[in-house]
């Protein structure tokens, strides 16, 4: 992170997100806590980049949600969620082409759907342009390494749940937490359903 620091360059923006991870992995305190951090920080680093931060940012929040129901809430200890989060982040960290990134991605949306439908809709704000998604990978190998160090950025961002957002970001809640939005939740399902 220091050497992002003292030169916001490309070739250090690698280690710094990997050290973000580890710090969210870790519990500890991560730098993407508002929201315009990370578009900061990219910008910084990369210059002329045309893809859609909105669409990577809401991609991210899907990909989030899906680890979260679909690999976090099987661990009981908490040590253990953190580590299956993690597991997930360097899959997709060391996808070695976009397709493998996307597919991965997808799955992870998908199986965080079965376990609970609203992950990847609008209701959580989790709807993303797939068409526009597609054009901000880009053509080139670099253009797909850009876009997965943001991507990268907003999933740490959006895998912490700030006290002011909704059941969308439960990566680091509490059991009681967990409970009160899964009662919150069950009963907007049964509104839906009749």
């Amino acid at each position: 992170m220091a050497y992002w620091l003292l030169h916001p360059v490309l070739k250090h923006l690698s280690s710094f997100l990997t050290s973000q991870e580890r710090l969210k992995r870790d519990r500890g305190i991560q730098v993407f806590t508002n929201r315009h951090y990370v578009r900061e920080i990219f910008d910084m680093t990369v210059e002329d980049w045309h893809g859609d931060y909105e669409a990577v940012r809401k991609f991210a929040r899907a990909v989030a949600s899906g680890i979260y129901y679909a690999r976090m809430m099987k661990e009981d200890d908490p040590n253990q969620r953190q580590k299956a989060w993690y597991d997930e982040v360097t899959m997709l960290r060391s996808a070695p082409t976009a397709k493998a990134f996307i597919e991965r991605a997808m799955i992870l949306i998908e199986q965080g759907h079965r376990e609970r439908p609203q992950v990847g809709t609008i209701r959580w704000d989790q709807a993303f342009d797939p068409s526009t998604l597609r054009l901000s990978l880009g053509e080139s190998r670099a253009l797909f390494e850009d876009f997965r160090n943001l991507f990268r950025m907003y999933l740490v961002q959006e895998s912490t749940r700030p006290a002011d957002n909704g059941p969308e970001r439960l990566a680091d809640a509490s059991e009681d937490e967990l409970q009160a939005v899964s009662a919150t939740t069950d009963g907007d399902e049964k509104e839906e359903g009749q």
